[in-house]
This record gives structure tokens, C-alpha cells and sequence, in this order.
């Protein structure tokens, strides 16, 4: 019934829609019929007429002979799962050559996906995931690839040599095979190895719940009782053998290490500029005649001869400093022969404790963790089993600690006969280099060997013994050679055992005469007053917290000369019970008189005496007495008398290089910095507190010398104008000429230095910037006719603009926010101008004025000696690496423009124009000030040839201003100081104007040089603030040439108008460019996030249409 009533219900629809259907069609609506047409297949699997189930025709297949489609194919009840019948194909196994070119391609499009942005941690940890692929699936190709993406994105000059498989590739591959790359793993090997590319991750929190057996006893033991008698010990570190070593060779080479047969200087390929001498130079490893004179010289200067020390401690570094591809390990296994050897016939029967130091293995640092496996866990083995042999031989180790220096990586333990024993470790296991060391870093001891000095410190106190400990790399300092994770657990471990089983730490690796402390118990004066037992000289503490110290690290001076160094030892006089040091003897050779040693053999090096630690500090720490031990406290309370005293860190800062010629002084920022250093026993430490950059000196110290030669130039000319227009018959006008070329070459130099930095490199600018200088020096002190002598004024202007560019971006760089540093730089600066004055002056009245060119071309080249020493041609990061600092990092397109197009990406920028006409109008004002100032006094105020010297009050002024007010700078804000100094030094200029006095007009003027002294680091302060890193030299360098050029038109603009209006209408353009430097720092943006969000807006414009070009790194 219900079917009739649908059929009905559907015939009626179909009516009605045929009446509103227009006649187009025959036919409006078609009803298909219930039925199957049953015709349309021959057969069928089921019954076509029935309605339960769909109809399943049977199919054969026209095209394939005998295929009939079964039914289960479409069945509903036998619907497969999956189809095993059918291929699936995949594509082929990849060649190896093929997995090669896919991963590095894949790497290059990483480095340049803009989806990254400005993350370039997340992009260097995507290619390390492709180059961890490779290593697993082609291990072959590993090196490979290291080597074309270090060509590729110019990473090395030397990819070849330093990354193939013969050098560190191998090791490379073993490392991102093993590695969490992307994990903490990788973020440490992208901070420290590429470019800075991740941030430093903090320090893993340590877990020590089951790390100790046993509590720390309390109450600690009681100390044991000083015998009074006392123990002869030798520190020996950092010999550092370089049998290669060839007499006469260039010593002060660009690469490599020096006073090798094939090294030479880049500044003078053909010809050797410093000859080696037999003895050696500061640039090079110990020659073999310098290593034995110091071991012939030890026994008499230390009164061993014929007695011996009672052992010695050696901490470390035999084999030279040569590159991997040169090194094998018959070198290595010949110099550990070779020194021990000498040990055993020079210094006595005594024991040699050693330890293994970075450079004593081939790869250089390198060494394998035993959690690697099978035969790669062993694959250094054949060092520990020789050097284990050898220390048996020459019977300083027994037979227990040779069997451990066998299983723990040459790392050992000696237990003597009198309560005392010796634990050496391998530190290589937390240095930085160590690429084995970057597989599970999170985890801090994953190479077992805090395990082991663990375990041995308990055994040593459960059996009442004190302890030295021995290693090469510190665990402290600034920071900048160890890990943070495995020296933060070094430090508990320290802490846990001290100081009743820890009495000292031995250490080497920096050269320098350096030291390092554990402060655990005591961070105020008041509680460094509770000394332990065995320091009190009267009233001892009875409390446990009183009889608490921390360790204390001595990090042993070098016998080597390398790296601008004395080559030194140290004894120490130790008690024979509590084996706390009593005294300790520094002796030193002066390398710098080496050369004149050659060519006879009379005469070796003199070793020397240079200094008594209790002697020297002792008198600084009020009631130490001699009977008192230079334990920890005894450094403690040193390093509270530096904070009081600047002075004692200027000595230690002295002794820091061995006394060394190239040392550079310490102060401001460096004072706080060696003593925050000296109470870092971990890198944590360093990296959490201290200021970072001042573990040497040489480097600033170059660059104060080099920015000291562009103020020796701009302060030459103001007293020889007078004379110059004399000789040469010269009105206002034309001698300001001199100005005009002085802004020309400037200018020249700022376009060189912005597009021949990226090309050159930082160390090869320095190079190549002196000797525009020489060329002018040489031709103005000839005094040729005067297009000659303006002409030489465009060369130097050139020179000097690329030498303070490159000078001023590499301290802000090492300093960024180093107002301090900033501000001694720009001092030297000062100083330069104070001085040419006094000099001049003096050449201005004799005959030979031009002589005084002389002076400048001496200077000069003093200066182009110093750079090529110092920094020897090498990069900028290089160089920031050599200091332990990473260069700041860099996004991969930001860097890509940069090499492209610097000009291009710094001119968008508003800022840099802002500055630099600010620095336009300041160093204009200062140098018309101080050039036409002794033609003012003469000529206005009646002074006679002597007021060349009221320039010199001016410059010196400027050097005083930028020095004794930096504390004044940070007090009142960078800001509004350069508002406050410039009212003040305009006031100044008004009394200069309108007081008629010569020596009120020339105390006012040198108050106004100090007044403008600091304005100009304070503007460079601000620049090292709104630039990053890629823009901050060639930014430097452009505002460096405005400025020169404003010191040649706005001196030049004051002559023209002296020439009409006379000399006396100087003052009011000083006053009216004061003023105007006024309203351009107002227009100067803050250093704020959207000025610095600008300049890296200008920048990715440019990367958006580069964006589709590979860039040149990671």
C-alpha cells in the first residue's frame, strides 16, 4: 500500500514539473526503469534481478588474454588491506657520490630558506641533522663535505688541510654521527665551532643525589700539623718543542706557526723581515737550544744542582704547534721521547708527574670518550699505552698508576709513602676543541674521568690523605678554554673534597703565569677571617664553617715564547706534612734580547729571577706571617686587596706575561675583570660574572698604538702650518689645502675599507693601511714641492682612515658596551694629538722642519711590526677566538648581503648618516681648534713661536677629558653628558674669545679639549649599540672618514674666512659649530630597539631579493 502511495506521490510531482518545463526538449524527465538491465553483462556473480545487494558483474579483460577480475576485487565483504600483490616501487640506492651532492645541496638551500628568519641556531641545526645523515649512511664522504661547505660558505683559507680526512674530517664525521645535533649537543657545536651561529646554553643543572658515596664529614677533619721541613718542587709547563725549527727563518710570519723553513710575512713574500733567532722569538714554539738552556739553567738558578727536586709537576703541552695535516704520531710519540727524556738527564732523580696537554695528541686536541664502542673508543689508546710506558721507563710512575694511566685516558693516580698523593687528569676531556667532547654534553661527565676523580678522592679520604691535583686545561679563569657542564661538576667535586683532602690544583695551556680559586665557603672579608687551622697564626676558629676554605689553582707560566711571551718555570718550597705551598719562585729569559745572542758561542739566554709570590702579595694581606701557607685564603684576601688597590693588579697584570715588552697595562674594565678571573675556579663562574676579553692584553694594546699613530698624524700640522706657509709662500686659503686632501684621502680610505674588508680581511687591512702611511711620511719629510706635500696628506689620510676603522670596530667588537675600553682607545688617540704637537713645535723652528715627517715614518713602521706580530693577517673571528670570544653571530642573509653589497645594505641605514655628520662637525671644530689655535695666539694674543705648545694643552686636555671622566659618563647617562660637556665647552670658547689673555685664553682652551675629549668614544659607544656586528667596522670606517673629511672642510672654511675677515673671526666658527653639534645629538637616535630593528629592516630588504642565491655561510 505504502509503495502505490509513493509511486502515486512521484507520478504527481513529475506532472507538475512537466507543466512549468518549457518545450525545448521532447521529453522533460526520463524515469529509469526498476529493473537491472541485465543485458549490459554477459555474466554475473550474483543474481542481476534481486534488490538486496549491488549487482557484481563478471569482467574479463579485452586487453589481457584470460583475465578475469575475480570477485572478491569488489566485493564489500572482502575489501583488502593491503594490496602485496602490485609493485611499489622506491627509488634506487643512492651512490655515494649522489648522497654527497644531495646533502650539501640540501645544507646550502638551509642556509639560505627564509622561512628560518633570523634564526640561525634552528638553520645550523637543520644542516647539521642533513651533514649527521651522510656521516651514518657515507661515512667516506663526511670529510667531504666538510671540506666544500667550509670552501663554500669561506669559512677557512686553509679547508683543505684543516678539514680532508687526514685532518680534523674524520673526526668531524665521528662526532655529527654520534652527536644529538639536534639537541644540546648540536647548540654547543654551532656556538662554539660555526661562527657563533646558537646562543651558549646554560649549564645543565647537576644531579648529585648518587654521585658522592659518602657526605661531606662534620666537622671536617682537623688539619694536620706543619713539620716545618720543606719539599723542593718544580712547575714545568708548555714546553712546547719545535725540532722543526729553522734558524733564520721569517719570524714574524702571517700564518702558521713562525720560524718555520716555508713560513713568510704577507706584507713581504720574497724577503724574510725578522730572521729567527737560534734561541727563538715570541711568535714561535722552544728551538731545541732554548728548551735545554732553560733545563741546564733550572737546577743551578732553583739550588737543585746535584740534589734534585723531590718531584716535579709537569702540566702539560710538549709537542709544537703545528696543523693537523703536518702532525702524525710518530711526531708526537718522537717530541714525548725526546722531553721526558731531557727531564730524566736535567732536573734529577726526583719523579716527573705529567699530564696530557691538548697539543700532545694527533688530531691535535682530540680524544675519544670509551662510551664511542668498539675500535673508535680506542682509537687514541696508542698514546696512553706509549706515554704510560714512558713514565715507567723513567721510573716516576709505578706500576698500579701506569696500569691506570692505560685504562683512563693517561690519567693516573700516585699514592706515596708520606700521607700525600698525586691525581692527574686528562683535561682534555672538558676542553672546548675537543669536537669527542660534544657527543651526550649534556650529560657532564661523559667520558668517566670525574668519575675516576671521584672515586679516588674518597679513597684518599677515607685513608687521611692530602691530595694535589694536576691537569693542563683550566677549569676556570675567564671562561673561554673549558666547558661549562663536566667543570661545573669539577667544581663540586672540588668543593666535596675540600680542603681537608684537596690542598692544591695544578694547571697550564694559557701560557701566562695566571691563577684560579674555588670559592665555596666564604664570599665576604669577615668570613675569609676564619682561616683554617693551618693558616691561623694566633686566635683559630672552632667552628666547622671556620675551618672551611676553598682550593686554590696555580696555572704555570710557559717555557715556550709563543704568543708575545717570556719563556719561565717556578719552584715551589712545600710543606712536607700539610703539603700546602710555603713559597713560590718565578724565574724568566727576556726573549726580546734573543737576536743579539746569535752568531757567537759564548753567550745563551740568561734565565733570571723575577719575582717571590709571598714577596710580592705577601705585605698586601695584613698579618700573614712567614709561617703562613699561600693557600687559598691567603689569594682570597690578595684579591680583596687589588679591589682596594689597583696598582697590585698592574703588577700581577706585569707577571700575568712573564714581564714581557708586549704586555699591555690593565685598567678600568680590566682591573675588575683579572680579579672576578682569579676567583673563577669553573668556566660557569667566568661566564656568569666576569667582563670577557681582557685574558690578554697584546691584542688592545696594539690597537691603542695604532689609533695613538692617527692622532700623532691630525695633531702634526697645527704647529708647522706657520712655517709650511713660510717656506712655500702660502696665503690661508691654499695651505688649508692641506685640510681638502687630508678629507679627500680620508674619504678614499672609508670606500676601500667598506668593499676590501670583506675581501681582504681584517688582519690583511691592518697590513696593508701603514704603508699608504709610509709612502707619505717618506715623501713629505723629503719636503718636495707642494703639490707633493698636499699630495702625501691624501695618502696618509688614506692610511689612517682604514687603520682607525678597522682599530675601533675590533675593540667594540671585544668590548660591546666597553664604554671603558672605548674610551682608553680614543684616549690613545688623544695622546697622539697631545704629543705631534710638542714635537713639531720643536721641528717647526729649525731648518729641517720636514724632518719631523721622520719621526711620523719611524712611528709607522714600529706600527706596521706590532700588526704584523700581533695579529699576523688573520680574520676578525680569528682573532675574537684567539681572546676566547666568539664573534657575535651573524643571520646567513644579513652576512650574504653584506659580502655582496656593503655599501648597499650600510648607506640605507639613517642612523649612520646621523652620526657621522655629528662626528663631521665635532672632529671639524676640534681640529680647527687645535690648527689654527697657535696662529690665533700669535697673531691675536701677541704669542711668540712657543704657542705651538698651547695645542698641545688643548690635545693633551682631550686625552685627559677621555680618561678621568668616564666614571662621570656612566653617572650622568651617554646621553646627556654629550649635552652637559659641549654647554660647558662652549662657555670655554667664549673666554677664549673675549677674555684678551694669553694664558687665561690657553687654560681655557686646554678645559675645552677636555670637555670635548670624551664626546667623541661616547658617539662611537653609540654606534657599537645601533650597528651589528657585519656593519659595525665598515660603519666605523665611513663615520671615521666624515669625520676626517670635517676636520679638513670646517679648518679649511675657518682659514678662508681668516684670509678676508683675519684670524681673530676663528672663535665664533668654533662657537657656531658647537652649537650645531648640539642639535645633530638630538637628531642622533637612542640606542633602542626600533633604531636597531631599522637597520636590520634595511638589511633583509636587500635579503628579499637575494633570496633566491645561495649565501656564502652557516
Amino acid at each position: 500500500m505504502m509503495g502505490a502511495l509513493q509511486l502515486l506521490l512521484h507520478a504527481s510531482v513529475t506532472v507538475m514539473a512537466a507543466s512549468t518545463t518549457s518545450q525545448k526538449f521532447a521529453t522533460s524527465v526520463f524515469t529509469a526503469p526498476g529493473r537491472f538491465p541485465t543485458t549490459m553483462f554477459t555474466k554475473y556473480y550474483n543474481n542481476p534481478t534481486q534488490t538486496a545487494s549491488q549487482v557484481q558483474p563478471l569482467v574479463k579483460d579485452p586487453v589481457e588474454t584470460g583475465l578475469v577480475y575475480p570477485l572478491a576485487l569488489t566485493s564489500p565483504d572482502t575489501i583488502p588491506t593491503n594490496d602485496t600483490t602490485d609493485p611499489h616501487p622506491l627509488p634506487p640506492t643512492a651512490s655515494s657520490s649522489l648522497l654527497l651532492e644531495q646533502a650539501f645541496n640540501q645544507i646550502i638551500a638551509i642556509s639560505t630558506n627564509p622561512t628560518f628568519g633570523s634564526n640561525n641556531c634552528a638553520r645550523c641545526q637543520a644542516g647539521l641533522g642533513v651533514a649527521k645523515f651522510l656521516a651514518l649512511a657515507s661515512p667516506e664522504n663526511g670529510p667531504v663535505l666538510a671540506v666544500r661547505l667550509c670552501e663554500h660558505f669561506k669559512f677557512s683559507s686553509s679547508c683543505g688541510t684543516s678539514f680532508s680526512r687526514l685532518a680534523l674530517g674524520s673526526v668531524i664525521t665521528q662526532v655529527v654521527a654520534n652527536a644529538n645535533v639536534g639537541g644540546y649537543d648540536g647548540q654547543m657545536l654551532c656556538q662554539n665551532f660555526i661562527n657563533g651561529l646558537c646562543p651558549l646554553p646554560p649549564a645543565t643543572p647537576l644531579n648529585l643525589t648518587s654521585w658522592f658515596t659518602k657526605p661531606k664529614p662534620n666537622p671536617i677533619p682537623p688539619p694536620k700539623k706543619p713539620s716545618g721541613k720543606l719539599l723542593k718542587v718544580l712547575h714545568v709547563s708548555d714546553f712546547h718543542l719545535d725540532p722543526r725549527y729553522a734558524t733564520g727563518a721569517e719570524a714574524n710570519c702571517t700564518s702558521g706557526l713562525c720560524c718555520r723553513s716555508h713560513g713568510f710575512n704577507s706584507a713581504s713574500p720574497n724577503t724574510t723581515l725578522f730572521p729567527a733567532p737560534r734561541f727563538g722569538a715570541f711568535n714561535c714554539d722552544t728551538p731545541l737550544a732554548l728548551g735545554l738552556a732553560a733545563l741546564q739553567a733550572i737546577p743551578v738558578l732553583t739550588g737543585a744542582k746535584g740534589t734534585g727536586f723531590d718531584f716535579t709537576v709537569y702540566t702539560g703541552d710538549l709537542v709544537s704547534h703545528d696543523p693537523d695535516n703536518q702532525l702524525s704520531r710518530d711526531y708526537v710519540t718522537y717530541t714525548e721521547t725526546v722531553v721526558f727524556d731531557l727531564f730524566k738527564r736535567t732536573l734529577g732523580s726526583g719523579p716527573v708527574y705529567a699530564a696530557l696537554g691538548n697539543h700532545d695528541s694527533y688530531n691535535q686536541a682530540q680524544d675519544a670518550h670509551h662510551a664511542l664502542g668498539d675500535s673508535l673508543a680506542q682509537q687514541f689508546q696508542w698514546n696512553y699505552d706509549h706515554l704510560a710506558a714512558l713514565w715507567q721507563h723513567e721510573s716516576w710512575l709505578p706500576a698500579a698508576a701506569v696500569a691506570l694511566a692505560r685504562a683512563h685516558y693517561s690519567a693516573y693516580m700516585v699514592q706515596r709513602h708520606d700521607g700525600f698523593r698525586v691525581i692527574c687528569l686528562n683535561t682534555d676531556m672538558w676542553y672546548r676543541a675537543n669536537y669527542f667532547n660534544y657527543i651526550q654534553l649534556d650529560t657532564p661527565d661523559n667520558s668517566g674521568m670525574l668519575r675516576f676523580l671521584t672515586d679516588e678522592l674518597q679513597d684518599a679520604e677515607d685513608a687521611g690523605d692530602r691530595v694535589w691535583i694536576i691537569g693542563h686545561v683550566l677549569s676556570g679563569w675567564d671562561g673561554s678554554n673549558p666547558l661549562v657542564n663536566p667543570t661545573d661538576l669539577f667544581y663540586q667535586i672540588i668543593d666535596r673534597y675540600s680542603p681537608h683532602v684537596v690542598a692544591n690544583v695544578f694547571f697550564g695551556h694559557t701560557h701566562e703565569d695566571q691563577a684560579s680559586q674555588l670559592h665555596s665557603s666564604f664570599r665576604t672579608k669577615s668570613e675569609a677571617k676564619a682561616r683554617p687551622q693551618s693558616s691561623m697564626p694566633t686566635t683559630q676558629p672552632t667552628s666547622a664553617q671556620g675551618l672551611r676554605k676553598p682550593w686554590h689553582g696555580w696555572i704555570g707560566p710557559s717555557l715556550t715564547p709563543l704568543n708575545h711571551l717570556n719563556s719561565g718555570f717556578r719552584m715551589y718550597e712545600v710543606d712536607s706534612s700539610t703539603f700546602d705551598i710555603m713559597n713560590a719562585y718565578t724565574w724568566k729569559s727576556d726573549v726580546n734580547t734573543f737576536s743579539a745572542l746569535d752568531h757567537q758561542l759564548e753567550f745563551g739566554p740568561p734565565y733570571s729571577f723575577e719575582y717571590s709570590t709571598r714577596d710580592t702579595y705577601g705585605p698586601s694581606v695584613p698579618g700573614w706571617t712567614a709561617s703562613d701557607p699561600l693557600n687559598a685564603t691567603f689569594w682570597h684576601l690578595v684579591t680583596e686587596a687589588m679591589e682596594a688597590n689597583s696598582s697590585l693588579v698592574a703588577t700581577f697584570n706585569t707577571l700575568q706575561g712573564k714581564s714581557s715588552v708586549l704586555t699591555a697595562p690593565c685598567t678600568g674594565d680590566c682591573v675588575k675583570a683579572k680579579i672576578c678571573y682569579l676567583r673563577s675556579g669553573s668556566a660557569a663562574i667566568a661566564k656568569q660574572n666576569c667582563i670577557p676579553g681582557f685574558g690578554t692584553r697584546v691584542h688592545t694594546a696594539a690597537m691603542i698604538w695604532a689609533v695613538f699613530l692617527a692622532g700623532w698624524n691630525d695633531g702634526t700640522l697645527g704647529p708647522l702650518i706657520p712655517r709650511i706657509q713660510e717656506v712655500y709662500h702660502l696665503g690661508y686659503i691654499i695651505v688649508a689645502l692641506l685640510f681638502v686632501f687630508a678629507s679627500l684621502g680620508a674619504i678614499t680610505g672609508a670606500i676601500l675599507t667598506i668593499n676590501l674588508t670583506p675581501k681582504l680581511g681584517f688582519g690583511k687591512m691592518l697590513l696593508l693601511a701603514p704603508l699608504f702611511q709610509i709612502i707619505g711620511y717618506s715623501l713629505q719629510s723629503a719636503a718636495l714641492p707642494y703639490p707633493v706635500f698636499a699630495f702625501a696628506s691624501f695618502l696618509n689620510s688614506i692610511g689612517v682612515c682604514m687603520l682607525d676603522a678597522q682599530a675601533n670596530g675590533y675593540v667594540a667588537n671585544i668590548a660591546r658596551n666597553g664604554e671603558a675600553r672605548m674610551g682608553y682607545t680614543q684616549a690613545a688617540y688623544g695622546a697622539g694629538l697631545f704629543a705631534a704637537p710638542l714635537v713639531s713645535t720643536q721641528f717647526a723652528q729649525i731648518h729641517r722642519w720636514s724632518f719631523h715627517y721622520l719621526v711620523s715614518l719611524g712611528i709607522t713602521l714600529s706600527n706596521l711590526i706590532i700588526l704584523a706580530l700581533v695579529f699576523r693577517g688573520r680574520s676578525q673571528a680569528e682573532c675574537l677566538q684567539s681572546l676566547g670570544q666568539e664573534p657575535a653571530p651573524t643571520s646567513a642573509t644579513a652576512q650574504g648581503e653584506a659580502k655582496n653589497n656593503h655599501m648597499r645594505a650600510l648607506f640605507t641605514v639613517k642612523a649612520l648618516h646621523l652620526m657621522a655628520l655629528f662626528l663631521f662637525v665635532h672632529v671639524g671644530v676640534g681640529v680647527a681648534n687645535g690648527g689654527w689655535s697657535v696662529s690665533y695666539m700669535i697673531n691675536v694674543r701677541g704669542g711668540g713661536a712657543q704657542s705651538g705648545y698651547i695645542a698641545a694643552g688643548y690635545s693633551g686636555g682631550v686625552v685627559l677629558g677621555r680618561i678621568v671622566l668616564i666614571p662621570l659618563n656612566k653617572l650622568i647617562g651617554e646621553n646627556r653628558v654629550v649635552y652637559v660637556y659641549t654647554l660647558i665647552a662652549i662657555g670655554l670658547q667664549l673666554v677664549v674669545w673675549l677674555v684678551p689673555s694669553l694664558v687665561g685664553d690657553a687654560i681655557a682652551l686646554a678645559f675645552g679639549g677636555m670637555m670635548s675629549g670624551p664626546l667623541y668614544p661616547l658617539a662611537l659607544n653609540r654606534a657599537t649599540r645601533l650597528f651589528r656586528s657585519h656593519l659595525l667596522t665598515p660603519a666605523m670606517g665611513w663615520m671615521a672618514a666624515v669625520a676626517t673629511v670635517g676636520g679638513a672642510i670646517i679648518p679649511f672654511i675657518a682659514g678662508a674666512i681668516s684670509s678676508r675677515a683675519g684670524i681673530k673671526s676663528l672663535q665664533p666658527v668654533i662657537v657656531a659649530g658647537m652649537a650645531v653639534m648640539l642639535i645633530l645629538w638630538t637628531l642622533v637616535p637612542q640606542a633602542t630597539a626600533p633604531v636597531a630593528e631599522e637597520e636590520k629592516r634595511a638589511t633583509e630588504v636587500k635579503d628579499e631579493k637575494h633570496a633566491t642565491s645561495p649565501q656564502r655561510e652557516i
